[in-house]
């Protein structure tokens, strides 16, 4: 009959036989042990804490653990002149807690339990880990923070804790791990400013900060990092332009920036740095190197899309015969506004570039012969909605850069009658489309034609619009303009409904009205 014990109940036997079998785990294969600085029963204590903690019994190999006659060849463990210096439990279904008495193992070089399951905080005991060089707990579900006995970790090249649970500020006691030459804390939840005392960790090639909530400035002490081969810094909120500094990082051979609220130009100074992958892409850059003199331009993996770029920034990059680049990504740039001058009746773009081909729109539709940098307003034939509005947008494209299309953002011209219902400025929200009608936020464009009912009305800004007609009742309607040109495409119409009152179009202070003919 086999007779089957509780997990529990087992677990609680081999807490309470451990001790008992201690000394015979000195035998392998009939062949002593050399007892190390650590007695075996603490370093057996310790395994076999982790093991019941991390439901040992489930691992995806478990070989040869707590088996006395085994020791010290248990799956994963790495014993040297009588001590356990590394243990080696990557991607073995642990799920649970990490021990306290596991911190007892000081003779540890190497403790590796990435891609498992396993939940809590880091201890303090920590800090008894003097001889840690690699400390790697990559995806777990780790949370809290990093106690200050870290520091007591003078030695470790290698801290790992990327895709965890941790957050807040990054402690300062990280920033003084001066021996760290690589540093990944990605892809968890720390937050608040990346402080200059980053530029303390000067033997660092690899710094991976990426996937948190980080804000604020890039430090310029990251150009102390002259070691520095991979930069990560995507999808956080950094603000703000690169730094000068960045030039320094002479060894710098992957930089991603991306998914950020950068702005400004991208530095010249990065085309002379080795980089093999440049990615800046979802940010508010309006300016990108010439990486012409590279040496070896297509090996060079670049993105750069979704950004505020224009033709004239990316055409040092392409020749007759395409990009110098094997595959760059670069496509939704937003560049391009729509400028009005309502003196003119004139829409506009400003795009550089050598190469550049113009095509406005009107309410989605082609306008035949539009195909200049700026399309003058004319009612007859650019106006189509009496009563509604018109939308214009302007596509321009590159022969050279022929697989990018940039649009100009949208501007929309109001049509119809406008009435005013309250005294004020010209482009404040005072219009009604009917009689005594409700508010509108809408303000009279090209193509409108405007009534003055009982109201006064400044135009301080120059303006434009259809005819304008300014009807005197009750105490009268003024349209007064200020300092400015109002444009009327139309006639000026002045009607008085009530006698003895005064009221009118009136120019001050150098203004101008200037109607046109239809």
């Amino acid at each position: 009959m086999n007779l089957k014990i509780h997990p529990i109940f087992r677990s609680v036997l081999l807490v309470l036989l451990v001790p008992l079998f201690s000394p015979f785990y000195g035998q392998v294969y009939g062949q002593e042990t050399v007892e190390g600085q650590i007695p075996d029963s603490v370093e057996i204590h310790a395994l076999t804490q982790l093991y019941l903690s991390t439901d040992g019994e489930e691992w995806e190999d478990n070989k040869n653990w707590l088996k006395a006659n085994k020791w010290p060849d248990w799956e994963g463990v790495t014993y040297e002149n009588g001590d356990v210096v590394e243990l080696n439990l990557r991607s073995n279904g642990l799920e649970g807690t990490i021990p306290d008495a596991l911190y007892d193992l000081i003779a540890l070089e190497v403790l590796d339990l990435s891609r498992n399951q396993l939940t809590g905080r880091i201890s303090k005991k920590i800090g008894q880990l003097t001889q840690m060089k690699f400390l790697e707990l990559f995806r777990n579900r780790l949370s809290g923070t990093f106690p200050a006995e870290f520091e007591k970790l003078s030695k470790i090249l290698l801290l790992s804790v990327s895709v965890n649970n941790f957050g807040g500020e990054v402690p300062s006691v990280l920033y003084e791990l001066t021996s760290l030459q690589e540093l990944h804390i990605g892809a968890n939840s720390f937050s608040g400013q990346i402080t200059e005392n980053i530029g303390n960790l000067i033997n660092l090639e690899v710094l991976d900060m990426g996937e948190n909530y980080f804000e604020g400035m890039l430090p310029s002490s990251l150009g102390h990092l002259s070691k520095l081969e991979r930069l990560n810094l995507d999808f956080n909120l950094l603000s703000g332009t690169i730094p000068g500094s960045f030039a320094n990082l002479t060894s710098l051979e992957l930089l991603d920036v991306s998914y950020n609220q950068l702005s400004g130009p991208i530095p010249q100074f990065l085309a002379d740095l080795p980089l093999r992958w440049f990615w800046v892409d979802a940010n508010q850059f309006t300016s990108y190197p010439d990486f012409s003199q590279h040496p070896d331009p297509e090996s060079l993996f670049i993105t750069f899309d979704q950004n505020r770029l224009d033709f004239g920034d990316l055409e040092p990059n392409w020749t007759e015969s395409g990009s110098i680049f094997s595959y760059p990504r670069y496509d939704n740039q937003d560049s391009v506004a729509t400028f009005y001058d309502p003196s003119s009746m004139t829409y506009s773009v400003e795009v550089a570039g050598e190469y550049n081909q113009y095509q406005w729109f009107r309410n989605g539709e082609v306008i035949t012969g539009a195909t200049t940098a700026s399309l003058t307003f004319n009612p007859s034939t650019n106006h189509r909605n009496q009563q509604g509005t018109d939308t214009y947008q302007c596509r321009i494209t590159n022969t050279r850069i022929t697989d990018l299309t940039l649009w100009s953002r949208s501007t929309t011209t109001h049509s119809g009658r406008y009435y005013a219902i309250a005294d004020g400025d010209w482009h404040s929200p005072i219009w009604s489309r009917e009689p005594g009608g409700a508010r509108t936020d809408q303000v009279p464009g090209a193509g409108s034609e405007v009534f003055i009912e009982g109201k006064n009305v400044v135009v301080s800004r120059d303006a434009s619009c259809g005819p304008v007609h300014v009807v005197i009742k009750g105490a009268g309607a003024s349209l007064v303009v200020d300092a400015a040109d109002l444009t009327i495409q139309g006639t000026l119409e002045l009607t008085k409904a009530t006698e003895g009152f005064p009221g009118g179009v009136k120019a001050v202070n150098g203004g101008r009205v200037i109607p046109l003919a239809n």
